[in-house]
């Protein structure tokens, strides 16, 4: 049997020939090398485009239009009804920030800022100024009629501090790790609300105006799984946090009708502070991918879920504070490592 140049062949004793046995050759060895394992470092820097949105916190009727019976050609009818969500809130762009220092083989010490998105939107229901064919009410209002417009904006901000501390729970292993975390943290969340109805014929405006801030800070607990090599990782990670909310609502109420105001309204500015327990649940998966030695580029999604908040819209039946807001989007950005 001829054996190519170049490739390895091994005999086989006894000779090739001898008492007819032939000649063996062993085919090439081929040697399978693992992917270089995670490299360890102690110092960590990550900056992150984060986009989010939220959900509504729960749906609102805030009035609706109908057809004026006074109209000769209009037949008396609803025609449209208008909700506190019915415009979604959209991905906005925040920042977070992440630094982490390793104090041994086995705890992390990390510090992360996550935030400054502020969503805005609104919505308005016309009506007819000019026949007053269609009119707009609100039971929320004390005018009766509205013959412009009835509408509503609502805008809100988060902004989020936590430190952490992480301790390495699997055994000595490069390419895998399972850390146990424990820390403190911090959520600012505010919301405003407004609702106003105009009447051109009156020349008439009446406005409900509810601003809420909540203030969430407690100790919280969590998991992190990281899987990877020298080029490519990807980690998930759960956090979960009860926690101390201290919570404020402050609502005005104002109108202005030239022909007089209604005696069952009363103007006012109203305040309310309080405290309840609250919960934040988190959820993230990431992938990073080595650019040079110590610079990452990192994608992300990003869960959170918070509850016992007081959301500027539910004020409008009375002080509340059990609102429930979900927050979740990707993020992108990079991460340095010494």
């Amino acid at each position: 049997m001829m054996v190519a140049p170049g490739q390895p062949y091994a005999y086989v004793y006894p000779p090739p020939g001898a008492y007819g046995t032939p000649m063996v050759v062993q085919p090439p060895v081929i040697m399978l090398t693992p992917a270089p394992p995670m490299q360890s470092y102690n110092w960590s820097v990550a900056a992150d485009a984060l986009f989010l949105e939220r959900s509504s916190g729960g749906s609102v009727p805030l009035g609706y239009t109908y057809y004026n019976p006074g109209s000769p050609w209009s037949p008396t009818s609803r025609t449209y009804a208008m909700y506190s969500d019915d415009v979604l809130f959209p991905l906005e762009a925040g920042l977070r920030l992440e630094i982490s220092r390793k104090l041994s083989n086995d705890i992390t010490f990390s510090a992360t800022f996550w935030g400054l998105q502020q969503w805005s939107v609104g919505e308005t229901i016309d009506a007819d100024p000019v026949h007053r064919t269609v009119l707009a009410t609100s039971p929320y209002l004390h005018l009766p009629v509205f013959d412009d417009s009835l509408g509503y904006t609502e805008s809100s901000q988060i902004d989020n501090v936590e430190f952490n501390a992480q301790f390495r729970l699997n055994g000595d292993d490069s390419y895998w790790k399972l850390d146990w975390l424990l820390g403190v943290r911090y959520v600012y969340f505010a919301d405003q609300f407004a609702l106003t109805g105009i009447n051109d014929l009156r020349n008439a405006t009446e406005t409900l105006d509810f601003h809420t801030a909540n203030n969430l800070i407690g100790p919280q607990t969590g998991l992190l799984f990281v899987r990877g090599w020298d080029r490519v990782q990807w980690d998930v990670g759960l956090k979960f946090g009860l926690m101390a909310n201290i919570y404020h609502q402050h609502g005005t109420y104002t109108a202005s009708d030239p022909l007089g105001i209604p005696a069952s309204f009363t103007p006012g500015d109203i305040s309310h502070t309080g405290g309840d327990v609250a919960a934040l649940f988190e959820v993230s998966i990431g992938a990073r991918f080595r650019l040079t030695d110590n610079l990452w580029f990192r994608v992300g999604y990003q869960f959170y879920d918070l509850t016992s908040l007081a959301l500027a819209p539910r004020q409008l039946n009375g002080s509340s504070h059990g609102g429930n807001v979900a927050f979740d989007g990707l993020s992108v950005g990079l991460q340095a490592t010494w």
